[in-house]
């Protein structure tokens, strides 16, 4: 690229001091699109769109539009063979590093997928142009105008000049989010979160009141004896998707997969965390029965959930080298223990006394039972089914 005009520095300026001050890619892009159209670029819609490392969404983006319908939101990876991409500019841009302009009243509705509805929203001119991060990852861009006679050709020099500011300011950002989206996915969303923020010592542990859930699978070391590595694998996925969503979906953490197991906690918060804990077995459980009326070719799953109420130590255990963010601790290991009745009686849910205490409410009582490790014997209750 050519010599930067005073424009040209003012933006990179601005992309490279406030702007890479602001936390989030939409704050960063509305700022943005409001500098351009100070600067009288007629920007009318901007889209901005980074990849991640997040194991369920491809990419980030932030559409932007001059009318205020602005929104962000993601690409998911099971969206990446529908189509779209090859029918999109995008794919010219990430596989050329070189920038696409489409004058669209000169340009067949049937070159991209995006041109009839562009035109069908009024825009005349559009730019895509590739976001290079330092690594050398493609990421992208794009502006559209409705102003009659589209950019201008030092609107489209602009555009283009500023896209290495833009690009520093956006790499730092959404590489922590990587690492955080990376964390979360392997650790749960509050471990992830607190080891981003450098809860990262050795016996930097504390305790936690919460909930404990202990999921087990039944017949897992049979069926993995039997089992192509393939259709185990998609087994256990199978078990997983029913366990971790539930626990999420009621504000726990899922902590371990443990092969078979599943190991969660509900931290207290406003004394409802037996009450969240139980909810989230209950929906798991009516999720491994939709699964298993689908007839997939693999063994039903047959999944134990003990429940327990107590204190855990909450943290960072290990080597010097290799370190581990988990709870550890008596009640976490009678939460285990407790799993081992469920699979014995074949019951779906069980519970300790106090959990369900805590939890405020009636349960029947299979009795007492002698478990491994433990010196007392200890009364597990089952929930009636209508609470």
């Amino acid at each position: 690229m050519g010599m930067l005009s005073p424009t040209d520095f003012a933006l990179a300026k601005w992309l490279l001091t406030e702007g890479k001050a602001l936390p989030r890619l939409d704050e960063l892009v509305d700022a943005l699109c409001t500098q351009l159209r100070a600067l009288g670029i007629p920007v009318d819609r901007a889209i901005v769109s980074t990849r991640t490392l997040h194991a369920v969404y491809l990419s980030y983006f932030r559409i932007w539009r001059s009318d205020g319908n602005s929104v962000s939101d993601t690409y998911d990876r099971d969206e990446e063979n529908m189509g779209y991409f090859e029918r999109s500019p995008i794919r010219v841009v990430m596989e050329t590093g070189r920038p696409v302009e489409l004058l669209l009243e000169e340009t067949a509705d049937d070159a991209f997928g995006i041109v009839p509805d562009l035109k069908a929203d009024g825009y005349v001119h559009y730019l895509c142009a590739p976001l290079r991060f330092s690594d050398g990852t493609l990421n992208h861009l794009s502006f559209a105008t409705k102003a009659p006679g589209g950019f201008r050709p030092d609107h489209i020099a602009t555009l283009l000049q500023m896209e290495p500011a833009l690009a520093s300011a956006l790499e730092i950002r959404m590489l922590r989010r990587a690492m955080v989206d990376t964390l979360q996915t392997y650790l749960g969303d509050e471990p992830g979160r607190r080891v981003a923020q450098g809860d990262i010592v050795r016996g930097q542990v504390s305790e936690i009141e919460a909930a404990i859930l202990f999921a087990d699978l039944r017949g897992f070391t049979a069926n993995s004896m039997q089992l192509g590595n393939t259709t185990l694998v998609q087994w256990l996925n199978a078990y997983y998707a029913c366990i971790v969503p539930a626990v999420e979906q009621h504000g726990g953490d899922v902590l371990k997969l443990i092969g078979d197991g599943v190991l969660a906690i509900f931290p207290e918060r406003e004394g409802d965390a037996p009450q969240r804990a139980l909810a989230a077995a209950r929906d798991a459980q009516a999720a491994i029965a939709l699964a298993n009326g689908q007839g997939l070719d693999w063994p039903r799953l047959n999944v134990g959930i003990a429940l327990h109420a107590g204190t855990a130590a909450y943290g960072n255990v290990g080597s010097l080298q290799r370190l581990d963010f988990t709870v550890i601790g008596r009640d976490v290991n009678l939460a285990s223990r407790i799993s081992a009745v469920c699979r014995d009686t074949g019951e779906p849910i069980l519970m300790s006394k106090r959990f369900r205490d805590r939890l405020g409410r009636e349960a029947y009582r299979l009795g007492p039972y002698a478990l491994p490790g433990v010196p007392d014997r200890v009364n597990v209750y089952r929930p009636f089914d209508d609470v």
